[in-house]
């Protein structure tokens, strides 16, 4: 009813609302169409949408190009109008429409926008939690499309309150996750690419490393504003350990973590946050040692491994029977692995199978897991009759 309203009311010249106004007004209708469409489990209902979608953006590009036509209105409109047609299979479309879109610094979107930040974030939330989704959806385009609304909103943030304040945080993590999954989908690609097509190769590993590199600084910044945030609050100050790890605790992202809770929602604090930023800074060791830059992937591992560990230690400090701890205990040693250091990785994994094991019991799935990864590292160091003990104590195979 939205959509025959708005343009019904359009071509009768009888809406009389301000420009900006009515440009927010299609704007926002098109994002609760696509988010519609998103939800949609029907293929006919799906295309239905993302047409009438499309529509309210084209009102919406018209309007803002007569109001904003060298700001940032037309070219978050056209980057949903890209995002859109990618979605009704209409690539080529899309690319002439961005090649031909102008660019906008970040340092435009100033605080008026914030009307629409909102809903920005909104769309980015239903595009990063796809990611995970049992629906049939092509997870590299759903997961630019997250990077895309998350990097506009930041724009919007970070000219109205400040490019420190603790606000932007949470879309910044939010944007980081989305070009870390980027990279590491890009790095899959490249991996799958036929020895015959080596320059898509290499362009989509340069993609992964660009997107990878990013997130860690993304991240990075989140982190520096909650450090900020914290410095300049008595109480936070006071009890900064407590606030990190028992306020804004969540599982972190990582399909490396037995039990750990994928997906974009949980990505809400510095704890959490330090957790993905490790994770990604082993993606990105992993993309090096994959190009045979074996002294980077190293230095990355090392970073890892040492951003992990403060993340441990904060647990350890405040919630010492925390089972964050064993899933942070396990990541350590499967970095540890990759740096080929298989005591301290023995060491992690032995710590965090006994924890798991009188949590959850001898037989729990993550139990299973922590005495295989152990079992692994012991048949990497040689000591095969130790290997074959703790395969036959927890039912595993860990060859």
């Amino acid at each position: 009813m939205v959509f025959a309203t708005l343009c019904s009311g359009t071509a009768m010249g009888a809406d009389t609302r301000p420009p900006d106004s009515l440009w927010r007004t299609y704007f926002e209708a098109a994002i609760d169409t696509i988010e519609a469409s998103q939800d949609a489990s029907e293929a006919a209902t799906k295309l239905s949408l993302d047409q009438n979608a499309v529509v309210l953006l084209q009102s919406a590009l018209d309007v803002a190009n007569r109001i904003d036509p060298d700001g940032p209105r037309p070219r978050i409109t056209n980057w949903l109008i890209y995002i859109t047609y990618y979605e009704l299979n209409r690539g080529e479309e899309a690319e002439k429409l961005i090649a031909n879109s102008k660019a906008v610094a970040l340092k435009l979107y100033k605080a008026d926008l914030m009307p629409v930040a909102k809903k920005l974030d909104q769309l980015g939330n239903t595009y990063l939690n796809h990611d995970t989704d049992t629906k049939n959806y092509n997870t590299l385009n759903e997961n630019f499309a997250a990077y895309k609304c998350y990097q506009a909103e930041v724009g919007i943030l970070m000219n109205t309150y400040g490019e420190s304040d603790v606000q932007l945080a949470t879309p910044t993590s939010s944007m980081a996750i989305a070009e870390m999954r980027l990279g590491t989908g890009y790095m899959a690609e490249a991996a799958d690419q036929p020895k015959d097509k080596e320059a898509d190769r290499k362009s989509n590993e340069k993609s992964a490393d660009l997107y990878l590199t990013d997130a860690i600084q993304q991240y990075k910044n989140a982190l520096a504003m909650w450090a900020e945030s914290s410095r300049q609050n008595e109480v936070l100050r006071v009890n900064s350990q407590r606030y990190m790890v028992s306020r804004f605790e969540l599982p972190a992202a990582a399909s490396r973590d037995p039990g750990a809770t994928a997906g974009g929602g949980g990505i809400e604090g510095p704890n959490n946050i330090t957790s993905l930023l490790s994770d990604t800074e082993v993606d990105l060791g992993d993309l090096y040692v994959a190009t045979d830059q074996k002294d980077k992937a190293q230095k990355q591992y090392q970073e890892a491994a040492e951003v992990l560990s403060s993340v441990l230690t904060t647990y350890q400090a405040d919630w010492p029977n925390h089972p964050n701890i064993a899933f942070a205990q396990n990541r350590l040693g499967l970095i540890y692995l990759k740096e080929n250091r298989y005591p301290d990785a023995e060491k992690e994994f032995r710590v965090a199978l006994q924890a798991t094991e009188q949590s959850v019991g001898k037989s729990a799935a993550n139990t299973k897991t922590l005495a295989q990864n152990l079992g692994y590292t012991l048949r990497l160091e040689h000591r095969e009759a130790e290997a074959k003990v703790i395969d036959d104590q927890y039912g595993v195979k860990s060859n």
